[in-house]
């Protein structure tokens, strides 16, 4: 089994709107986890409770190309070891181990793991909430579905509803092929907990305002993590 993350690409700026997900409210709960402080924010829509940035994010994004918001690149199922970080060094060499401790980002292989090719190991933790391998404990990486219920299909992502109660910024990708940051400021791609086959994952994709169908990616690749209440 392989993964799924989700891609929203062409994110607009700016005040007002929906920001392609459902409207929210932030509560007074906040979490300190891994040296940074979130706060809990509930959808309108489906009444699930999220973090109010991106795993990594020193603050809620007041843009779409707000740096200090666009967080942390993970591989898809390794956990928190310093290979997220987005200046990472790099390696062509798989990890023999899920929960492994180097803190390089992983290039060059579909993915960056030579054991646990069903992916079955690392999704059972990423739906664990009672862990911080990847999100706070009682928090966890969400499904597809349940990402994909907060973003507004019919809304373009456009300059006049980026402030949505996710506020997504456009904090890029890093490229599996070379480890290279692609495509900041111009796209969002968020890893989400589906297995899929055994080496390509799946993404949504939203460009031009619209979204499009699910895209092929594999877990090589160093996407966003939003992580959600169990």
């Amino acid at each position: 089994m392989a993964v799924v993350g989700v891609l929203i690409a062409g994110c607009g700026s700016g005040g007002g709107g929906d920001g392609g997900s459902s409207g929210g409210g932030s509560s007074a709960v906040v979490v300190e986890f891994n040296g940074k402080t979130y706060q809990e924010v509930t959808s309108s829509r489906t009444t699930k409770i999220w973090l109010d940035r991106n795993q990594g994010a020193d603050q809620v994004c007041v843009s779409k190309t707000d740096t200090n918001c666009y967080g942390d690149l993970y591989q898809w199922g390794r956990q928190i070891n310093g290979h997220e970080i987005r200046t990472s060094t790099t390696t062509t060499t798989q990890m023999i181990a899920i929960d492994d401790t180097n803190d390089s980002f992983v290039y060059s292989n579909s993915d960056w793991a030579s054991v646990d090719t069903d992916g079955s190991a690392r999704q059972a933790l990423m739906t664990s909430n009672d862990n911080d391998k990847y999100c706070p404990p009682n928090y966890r990486v969400p499904t597809k579905a349940e990402l994909q219920a907060e973003l507004d299909i019919s809304t373009p992502f456009d300059d006049t509803n980026f402030d949505g109660f996710l506020k997504i910024p456009q904090a890029g990708y890093r490229y599996s092929g070379d480890g290279v940051l692609t495509n900041v400021g111009l796209e969002a791609d968020f890893w989400v907990n589906d297995t899929n086959d055994t080496t390509n994952g799946w993404s949504a994709l939203i460009t031009s305002g619209s979204l499009q169908s699910p895209q092929i990616a594999n877990r090589a690749y160093g996407f966003s993590v939003r992580c959600i209440k169990n």
